[in-house]
């Protein structure tokens, strides 16, 4: 997917319900999975918003990592049962001789005076230590451990490394690691590049606005051009149009942190005296400083002006109706 496609479905996607509500839940805190002994790793919070069910909802928290909204980190992993699909499994270790999962590990004990070795419970008695071999106690600097070995209570044989196996308590079946299936989980969070267009509004103001024209029957283009009488091609960040000849409407999006002053004003002005489109609109989030509150009203510039994104979309709804 090239960049200008990927930047597309991105704000396509941002238009929607779901992803909204998820950034705006998951706007300071990690999306985080929690371990279900029926599923596995799933997402409840981001089931809820988006009601879907426990796959579905990775399959839709993956979609948004392959547009950059969201991005990930390796979390954990749900090991299945490939012979049930249960994820209630346990890894066994089990005896390399006889294939038993009755098992256990022993600490090795060395007597430093006479040199024995041997599993640690070999040497208890009576609370204390004593050595098998020359039959002594065994005070603390005589005594050193020395490593682990692995033992099977069915077969009593002696082995440095278990072989490791799986037993799926569901369908009470044991499975190699080869056997093995299982899914990654991961953190989300929200990509650097979301939070760099979410925090003006900027781009959600857009996808209001698309949202608002396509459902007054324009036809959209986002960013759209319109040439001007000087031959110079003005763009600007929606032209809609219509099949019925009516002529083109414009509209750009101003915010800031801060009240906009006449700059950006007397820019769109000139824009749009130069393309001379239908209708034009601006729309502020904010506010214009009283200064370029005068110049719209000098200009005749179509403003709307909020702090809400949901208020701008109605208010440019009934505007539209006109």
């Amino acid at each position: 997917m090239s960049a200008i496609s990927t930047e597309k479905k991105r704000v396509e996607l941002y238009g929607r319900e779901s992803v909204r509500k998820l950034l705006s839940r998951f706007s300071k805190e990690d999306i985080k999975p929690i371990f279900d002994i029926k599923y596995g790793y799933r997402y409840p919070e981001v089931e809820k918003i988006t009601n879907l069910s426990p796959a579905a909802a990775v399959d839709f928290l993956d979609s948004l990592v392959k547009v950059n909204i969201l991005e990930r980190n390796f979390y954990g992993r749900t090991t299945f049962c490939p012979k049930c699909g249960s994820v209630f499994t346990t890894v066994s270790h089990t005896c390399p001789n006889c294939g038993s999962r009755n098992t256990d590990r022993k600490t090795l004990i060395e007597h430093i005076r006479c040199g024995y070795i041997g599993p640690k419970d070999k040497f208890e008695e009576k609370g204390k230590l004593v050595c098998p071999s020359c039959k002594v106690p065994i005070p603390p600097e005589e005594q050193r451990e020395v490593g682990l070995w692995w033992v099977c209570m069915d077969c009593d044989s002696t082995f440095d490394v278990p072989k490791f196996s799986h037993f799926c308590h569901k369908c009470r079946k044991s499975f190699e690691a080869s056997e093995v299936k299982f899914r990654n989980a991961y953190v989300y969070r929200i990509s650097r590049v979301a939070k760099e267009e979410g925090a003006t509004k900027r781009t959600l103001q857009l996808v209001d606005t698309k949202q608002v024209f396509e459902k007054m029957g324009y036809e959209v283009k986002m960013p759209g051009q319109l040439k001007g009488s000087s031959g110079v091609i003005r763009e600007f960040d929606l032209v809609g149009t219509k099949k019925e000849g009516e002529g083109p409407v414009v509209a750009d999006i101003l915010t800031s942190k801060k009240p906009i002053n006449e700059g950006p004003v007397s820019s769109f002005f000139a824009k749009v005296y130069d393309s001379s489109p239908a209708r034009s609109l601006l729309i502020v989030s904010p506010e214009l400083t009283p200064k370029a509150k005068k110049l719209t009203d000098l200009y005749g510039i179509v403003v709307i002006q909020t702090v809400k994104l949901g208020v701008a979309k109605k208010k440019l709804e009934e505007l539209l109706k006109k």
